[in-house]
């Protein structure tokens, strides 16, 4: 059977525009293909720089990524944040077209990247009456879940919205566990990502109910449900974007490079989760592994966390451009 990855179209140049992130940033140095947050809310007509006009940092991510190809272009958003207020605030700041929106995605389900769907989904039906806006899932992502601390204490996560709640406000649900091209073949959603590397085990007090008459909690460190989506841009390959790299990121990596074998891998953005006790101690391995890729740009977000940062820039230097709350990124 043939890959999804081989219909793949490769696109002139994607612009991602960073619409939730844990980080604002407007003092660091950025390269040209880079622009802050302020740059686009200057040419919006903000006339002096004060808190009320700028964005707002929340713990999540969103990222509307924009593909143009010949005189076509396709926006796809890529989860939504914690909350509405988030989406809302920096959506209205970063003057974001929700109605040019054609598709969105959950990478997973967690409430920092689902919780403002609802909020975006209204904004990406306003101006243009009643649509159906392609929403793509994993069927995993509706039980309930919850971080299992030493004493046996559980915190539940606040849920994703439900497949109905999405429905309501327009998204065409589909569900898939497979990997599929989406938007006239310009964007690649991953199936299920395969776990071989040996240091990384996932989150390993992470847990969930999947009986809805049981109140127990089963483990679930592996959050399989979770996809990463790639865009192969000419002459320079592949971008991928991993929203929290549950599966680990060199796993994430690996799955890229077996789908793409003949595009190299040009970027990885996203949250790579290598914060928090439980996992900051497999930083080293992974900053070794992430060598064997050669990428040209990587971009750390949400859940990486700065000890992971500071190792990825000593490592990769100049290679390394965290995200941050409102800059858009050229490829």
């Amino acid at each position: 059977m043939a890959k999804a990855a081989n219909s793949l179209r490769p696109v002139d140049n994607i612009e991602v525009r960073v619409l939730v992130d844990n980080v604002t940033d407007n003092l660091s140095s950025v390269p040209d293909s880079v622009g802050h947050e302020i740059q686009t809310l200057s040419s919006l007509g903000m006339k002096a720089w004060a808190g009320d006009c700028m964005c707002c940092a929340h713990h999540g991510l969103s990222l509307v990524i924009t593909a143009h190809i010949g005189a076509d272009s396709h926006s796809f958003l890529f989860d939504a944040g914690p909350e509405a207020y988030t989406i809302e605030r920096n959506g209205e700041k970063l003057g974001v077209a929700f109605d040019d929106i054609e598709a969105a995605m959950l990478s997973h389900g967690h409430w920092d990247h689902g919780g403002g769907f609802l909020a975006a989904l209204k904004l990406m039906q306003s101006g243009v009456g009643d649509r159906k806006v392609p929403f793509f899932m994993h069927p995993d992502m509706f039980c309930r879940r919850g971080l299992k601390f030493p004493n046996g204490f559980v915190l539940p996560m606040r849920d994703v919205p439900t497949e109905a709640e999405l429905t309501a406000l327009g998204a065409d649900v589909r569900c898939s566990t497979t990997a599929q091209t989406v938007l006239d073949d310009c964007f690649f959603i991953s199936g299920e990502i395969p776990r071989v590397t040996p240091f990384e085990a996932g989150l390993p007090n992470h847990v969930r109910q999947t009986n809805p008459d049981s109140e127990d909690w089963e483990p679930d460190p592996w959050i399989m449900d979770e996809r990463y989506l790639a865009v192969n841009v000419k002459e320079k390959g592949v971008v991928v974007f991993s929203a929290c790299s549950h599966a680990g990121v060199v796993n994430v990596l690996e799955d890229a490079k077996s789908q793409f074998d003949d595009v190299r891998l040009h970027c990885v953005m996203g949250g790579f989760h290598l914060s928090g006790a439980a996992v900051e101690p497999i930083i080293p391995d992974t900053i070794a592994r992430m060598a064997d890729f050669d990428l040209d740009i990587i971009v750390p977000a949400h859940c990486t966390g700065f000890r992971a940062v500071t190792a990825l820039v000593n490592k990769f230097g100049d290679k390394v451009v965290p995200s941050a709350v409102g800059r858009l990124y050229q490829f």
